[in-house]
């Protein structure tokens, strides 16, 4: 989710502070609680852009700006995608500038595999928020969705035209290296080209319509003028089968498509996905971001190969609880899975979290926070898919001290972790804070980042937390944890879970420090991945 800026942030040339790295057990001071460090999560492996592994750290990559964890061959262990977004790549001779690059890592042991280099055009961006991994096609095997919103696509349709960054969805099969594209659709009753632009900023894998076959949700969040739209592929023998594409009944900046999430919130048994829920972070020039959630049911049986404009009938508006307005709420949505409920307790129904980029934490300004919105079994008047006046909003936890700008929530990732050690903890939610300040001793890092962990079930932001943020570690120790901070690191940003090696614990948790310096050359980034003994 980040990591994924809306719009390229400049490159930001880190401070070059010395190291005073401190030896740190990871989590320190849960005994208090009745854990043991020896059950908390350890470094597995640190993995440094190919660059570095070269011997000549291409400055500027942000390798781990987005990342993805599933299965891409079939077989066991899930693989790991990092993205590379401004990374430089020269094709038969020629540079192209931040075009970026996608990195894929074996499931089992998470050793370098393949790579997808995008088609040529410079400052592409490839793969800037969400990359999607599902198998879209019957019968075959997982391909990745990696977006690249800034693509430029010629449409042949009179009159024939170019669309400046119209966007596009490359579905890469990393086990033979095949990539396809997909572009905005050509809409029978629209413009030609197409009304749309960044297409591929968010996007989602799931069944939608219920066939078995997965389907891929697109944003594009600056389609119609900044009001946005959302695009539902259909899976089918062939990809895409059909489709269709919503979009708010407003003329607003809205940046509907922002962020898209696929969700199971409803509590019933068969565990299917039921709301799409899209992230609309700013509605207006004075207004409130929001998120929209809807019933799946509800897209599928819309006519195809058209654009929806949507009443309020058929979706549930979730606004920041606070009423805040210009924080940014909706930048990133996320499907959590069951985290907590209404009653303090896990109830059997599926979660939805909601990033906002800005928002005060008491006196501190644009500090960060991702709300938490309980499923439940739906209402029809008017349509409620979540629980809205129950929500929990999570900020820099008690004992810490909340930097402005640090965004918290930036990142998060739900990790299972099975067993009933430490103290009966099965699951947990971690949140990046990617731009927080760190201080060691008499030194403080700016903008180095940490990672909180909540223990399911979360019912507050501060009851239910560990004691000891996860620092960025040393990158040279394994099996251990040594924290060692660095200015403009970012670490946080984008994490992501999953279990590529079954001999540990339950999931496996990546963190991204996406604009790590390595040596001399600053905002190349490298990503660590953690498990539980």
């Amino acid at each position: 989710m980040s990591q994924h800026d809306p719009q390229p942030r400049p490159r930001e040339c880190p401070q070059l502070v010395a190291n005073a790295a401190l030896t740190l057990v990871l989590l320190a001071g849960a005994a208090a609680r009745g854990q043991t460090t020896a059950n908390q999560p350890l470094l597995d492996l640190s993995i440094p852009h190919p660059s570095v592994t070269a011997g000549s750290p291409q400055a500027g990559a942000t390798f781990g700006w987005s990342m993805a964890m599933g299965d891409l061959d079939g077989s066991a262990g899930d693989e790991l995608v990092v993205m590379s977004i401004f990374e430089d790549v020269t094709i038969a001779g020629t540079p192209y500038r931040d075009l970026g690059m996608g990195y894929a890592y074996k499931g089992t042991s998470l050793a370098a595999w393949n790579s997808y280099t995008p088609a040529a055009e410079g400052f592409l961006h490839a793969g800037q928020l969400f990359i999607s991994i599902g198998t879209t096609r019957s019968g075959a095997v997982p391909r990745a969705f990696i977006g690249g919103m800034n693509r430029d696509v010629s449409y042949t349709c009179p009159p024939s035209t170019n669309q400046p960054n119209a966007g596009e969805i490359a579905e890469v099969n990393f086990n033979n290296g095949g990539v396809g594209y997909h572009y905005p659709p050509f809409e029978p009753s629209g413009p030609c080209p197409p009304a749309v632009k960044t297409f591929g900023h968010g996007s989602a894998v799931g069944d939608v319509n219920g066939d078995g076959v997965d389907d891929l949700v697109v944003g594009a969040h600056t389609a119609d003028g900044g009001a946005g739209r959302a695009y539902v592929l259909f899976g089918g023998t062939t990809f895409p089968s059909g489709w269709v594409g919503f979009k708010l009944n407003s003329t607003s900046v809205d940046t509907f498509g922002g962020s898209v999430a696929l969700a199971d919130l409803d509590g019933d048994s068969n565990q299917t996905i039921d709301a799409i829920v899209v992230g609309a972070w700013e509605r207006g020039s004075n207004g409130p971001g929001h998120a929209y959630v809807f019933r799946t049911s509800d897209i599928a049986g819309l006519t195809a190969s058209l654009v929806h404009l949507l009443s309020s009938t058929q979706y549930q508006a979730i606004a920041e609880p606070s009423g805040a307005t210009l924080n940014g709420f909706g930048w990133v949505v996320y499907s959590v899975g069951d985290v907590g409920g209404p009653s303090g307790s896990l109830d059997g129904f599926g979660d939805i979290a909601v990033h906002a980029e800005g928002g005060a934490q008491g006196s501190v300004s644009s500090v960060g926070s991702l709300t938490l919105f309980w499923g439940k079994t739906p209402g029809t008047s008017p349509l409620t898919l979540v629980d809205t006046a129950n929500a929990v909003k999570l900020q820099v936890p008690s004992g810490y001290t909340p930097d402005s700008g640090e965004r918290f929530g930036r990142g998060a990732a739900t990790v299972n972790w099975e067993g009933s050690n430490p103290s009966g903890i099965k699951k947990g939610l971690l949140v990046g804070c990617p731009d927080a300040d760190i201080t060691v001793g008499s030194t403080t890092y700016t903008a180095a980042g940490r990672v909180f962990l909540f223990y399911v079930p979360i019912t507050s932001s501060s009851g239910n937390a560990w004691s000891a943020a996860l620092l960025e570690p040393d990158p040279s120790q394994t099996g251990t944890y040594v924290a060692a901070p660095q200015s403009s690191s970012r670490f946080g940003a984008w994490i992501v879970s999953g279990e590529y090696k079954s001999s540990y614990t339950g999931d496996q948790f990546v963190v991204c420090a996406r604009q790590r310096t390595e040596g001399s050359a600053a905002d190349v980034g490298r990503v660590y991945a953690f498990y539980r003994p």
